[in-house]
């Protein structure tokens, strides 16, 4: 299993965060692509719910998935909050990311798919579209 940090996040309404993007540098991008199921060494499933791009000079950038629920943005809006105040690391489940000239951290944000009252948010260096492993797409089977 990649290194994964387990995160305390509070899900954040986006409308909430409305004023507070401009301030915090928060820019949320139009959903895109698929969000995968996988397992991890436990048999836990989880799901991906988007990425998040840290960079100095512009900000950060929320890459939700098309297929999400709303809960699941309001934890990538969290997240991203989350970042805005812990400067990204390879220690806490950030890798490094250059595309363009920009250089920055990036990260992909997975929820276990258990009911919300318990379920475990993880953010993963590594994108489960690079493994080899088996990975389970939203359109084969829904939690």
């Amino acid at each position: 299993m990649p290194d994964v940090t387990r995160l305390a996040i509070t899900p954040v309404d986006t409308t909430a965060l409305d004023e507070w993007r401009p301030l915090l540098n928060i820019h949320t991008h139009q959903p895109a692509g698929e969000s995968l199921y996988w397992r991890d060494s436990c048999g836990d499933l989880y799901t991906e719910i988007g990425q998040i791009i840290w960079t100095a000079d512009d900000g950060i950038h929320v890459h939700p998935y098309t297929d999400i629920h709303e809960d699941d943005l309001e934890i990538l809006m969290g997240a991203a909050l989350e970042s805005a105040s812990t400067k990204p690391t390879a220690r806490n489940g950030w890798c490094r990311y250059t595309k363009n000239g920009r250089r920055g951290w990036i990260c992909t944000i997975s929820t276990s798919t258990v009911p919300a009252s318990t379920a475990r948010i993880i953010r993963a260096a590594e994108d489960r579209r690079a493994r080899n492993g088996r990975l389970i797409r939203a359109s084969e089977t829904q939690p």
